[in-house]
């Protein structure tokens, strides 16, 4: 027998409260008598109620205990577990992330999870239905409910794992969906300001008997508020107690601004075992290691290396822990680092000291300056050597004409259709900006303030960057053979150049309108996260080859982007953009683990959704059948029992 509320066991303290009653003393007034003859049983009565005699063969005493203790075992809810006796529907919920992938269970908890959920299946009634749900990321149904072993013993072997977090939210509202009673309860309130009772799409291929069971190691973050009401839940637990694993939660490259090819190189190494660990921290380009270093952790301990290098060159970057651990998807990082090429750019403008410094930070920029009044006595022959510059910026101008090429405005627009500034905007508040497009990216601009501006029109298939309560302040704009960039309001009207995303900006913006045409939202991501891939002008079709080989086609549509979500696998993406005349251009991304969450594999036995607990079960095809009302229904006979006994006596 097991207590799903074990702490109600605090109750019982009650008991010698109640032995305590009995043996208080009574308070007798003494009064002088010539003889004791007729008062012997007055005396009789005192002598049992004296301290411990008041206690023997007192059955109202032992009924009260026993009332009690059967009302704290009520509260305690006591339940045993075995298999019910009509047909139940069974909606088992398989954790395939990438904690499943330790190997403290042999083969791998994943492989345990499917042996457990396929002798369920072997455990069902000829009246018994399943449905099984995979979740990680995503949650998909991958056996829909049905009778058919054979089916769904062929959908438990095919689950395949995944290097992704772990979000049960998902999966717990698709399987409660699924759930609900086959039809209106009876006798419910079906009036039209009756709140809507929940009815299973499935109709009545549920049974009235319904029970949803998690199997995973716990490893889950993203609970929901409270369990599904009246859908009992339990959770099967996988995985030992002290498994030992060593895990890189961090890695970065950063670009020193002293030198071209310069690199700092960040790792941080954590131990989420019970015991300590000694490892080498490994560091490669393109396959070559470079460096390494040893890492010595004790248990629940993390470490940071940096690694200082010099004169690198367009590549990949490999940190690697060299042990062997109970997981492996989360000994091995990557990162790309992108070729030191000269970007030549011309700016337009009058004097712009903050523009012309945030320009000057990269060391790969070569700028050229012009003024306005100078630009427009030769326009035609500027614009016309525009392929003697990567990209051109206008600071409070325009030209009259814009051919194809690559472009930044800062308080001007570009000479093209459905493109206009309006009337001006006092004190316009940032509400929201692009978190995936490359100018944006690893920005911040939630204290950026803004003196005025001016009302933005760009069309409907030009990306906002920037989002005010009234409207656009910078957009993009991506057609065949234009890139353009649009900042509505003038800098100097704003404290945005003294803000960090400003130089952050505008390096983005180097990078993405001189960087070598196509680009990626970002050069390492999360397993299961979309990656956006924007392609070079004249690109019609993207091919992205994941870790495995296996290929997947895109066409360029119109918006001129990709979103690429099939990154469940950790390692390096390649992504080829092809165009017309043989136009081509090679991009690759890496997807890491970086989770600590999921590195922790240590199992949770003791899950709670909000404040209600999850019961732990052995097995998927027992359930747990509550005992409490037995034991209420019991302590109620008794304690009328004691009444009866209580008047009797009272009644002689």
């Amino acid at each position: 027998m097991n207590f799903l509320s074990l702490s109600m066991l605090g109750f019982a303290a009650l008991m010698p409260l109640v032995v305590l009653l009995y043996l208080l003393k009574l308070r007798r007034k003494e009064q002088v008598i010539s003889s004791t003859y007729l008062w012997k049983r007055a005396i009789e009565d005192f002598r049992v109620n004296a301290p411990f005699q008041k206690l023997r063969r007192n059955l109202l005493l032992f009924l009260q205990l026993l009332v009690l203790a059967l009302a704290v075992f009520a509260l305690m809810r006591p339940y045993i577990q075995g298999k019910p006796e009509d047909g139940e529907s069974l909606f088992v919920l398989i954790d395939n992330s990438a904690s499943m992938q330790a190997t403290d269970v042999s083969p791998n908890r994943l492989a345990e999870a499917k042996r457990k959920a396929k002798e369920a299946v072997d455990g069902m009634n000829d009246s018994d239905n399943m449905m099984v749900i995979a979740y990680s990321s995503k949650a998909s149904i991958v056996a829909s409910l049905t009778r058919d072993r054979m089916r769904l013993k062929q959908a438990i072997d095919a689950l395949e794992p995944a290097d992704t977090r772990t979000n049960l939210r998902e999966a717990i509202l698709i399987a409660a969906s699924l759930a609900a009673p086959p039809t209106a309860v009876p006798g419910a309130d079906t009036g039209p300001d009756a709140p809507p009772v929940p009815v299973s799409p499935l109709g009545n291929q549920v049974n009235s008997k319904r029970r949803l069971v998690i199997v995973s190691d716990g490893r889950f973050t993203d609970l929901p508020d409270r369990l599904p009401k009246g859908l009992p839940v339990s959770l099967v637990t996988i995985g030992e107690k002290k498994p030992g694993n060593l895990a890189i939660t961090a890695l970065d490259a950063r670009k020193s601004l002293d030198a071209v090819g310069d690199f700092q190189v960040y790792a941080r190494v954590e131990n989420f075992g019970k015991e300590k660990a000694e490892a080498t921290l490994e560091l490669y380009l393109n396959d070559k290691m470079i460096d390494a270093a040893p890492v010595e952790l004790g248990p629940g301990k993390s470490v940071s290396r940096v690694f200082d290098k010099q004169g690198l060159k367009k590549g990949v970057l490999r940190v690697r822990l060299d042990l062997d651990d109970d997981l492996a998807v989360d000994n091995t990082a990557w990162t790309i680092i992108g070729a030191e090429q000269t970007i030549d750019l011309l700016l337009v403008s009058e004097n712009n000291f903050f523009l012309e410094k945030a320009l000057a930070l990269d060391p790969r920029t070569s700028v050229s300056k012009i003024t306005p009044e100078a630009f427009a006595k030769d326009e035609r022959a500027h614009l016309e050597g525009a392929l003697a510059y990567d990209f051109f910026v206008f600071d409070r101008c325009a030209p009259k004409s814009l051919p194809p090429g690559n472009y930044l405005f800062l308080a001007a627009v570009p000479p093209l259709p459905e493109v206009a500034l309006g009337d001006e905007v006092k004190e316009p508040i940032v509400v929201d900006w692009n978190h995936t497009h490359p100018t944006t990216r690893f920005a911040d601009f939630g204290n950026v303030s803004i003196g005025k501006s001016r009302a933005l029109r760009v069309p409907s298939w030009a990306v906002s960057l920037l989002e005010s309560d009234r409207g656009p302040l910078i957009a993009a704009l991506t057609k065949e053979n234009l890139q353009v960039g649009i900042v509505a309001f003038d800098i100097f009207a704003s404290d945005w150049p003294i803000r960090l995303s400003f130089p952050m900006f505008i390096s983005n913006v180097v990078e993405w309108l001189g960087g070598g045409g196509s680009q990626i939202t970002s050069a390492t991501r999360s397993p299961g996260d979309v990656v956006t891939i924007y392609p070079d002008r004249g690109m019609e079709q993207v091919t992205v080859t994941d870790p495995s080989g296996r290929k997947q086609e895109f066409k360029v549509g119109q918006d001129k982007s990709i979103g690429y979500a099939a990154t469940e696998r950790v390692g390096l993406y390649s992504v080829l953009c092809t165009g017309k005349k043989e136009a081509k251009a090679e991009l690759r991304f890496a997807v890491n683990l970086l989770n600590a969450e999921e590195s922790n594999i240590v199992p949770r036995e003791n899950v709670k959704f909000g404040s209600e607990a999850v019961v732990t079960s052995a097995a998927v095809a027992l359930t747990n059948q509550e005992l409490w009302r037995w034991f209420a229904i019991g302590a109620f006979a008794v304690l009328l029992l004691e009444w009866i006994v209580y008047h009797r006596r009272v009644g002689m």
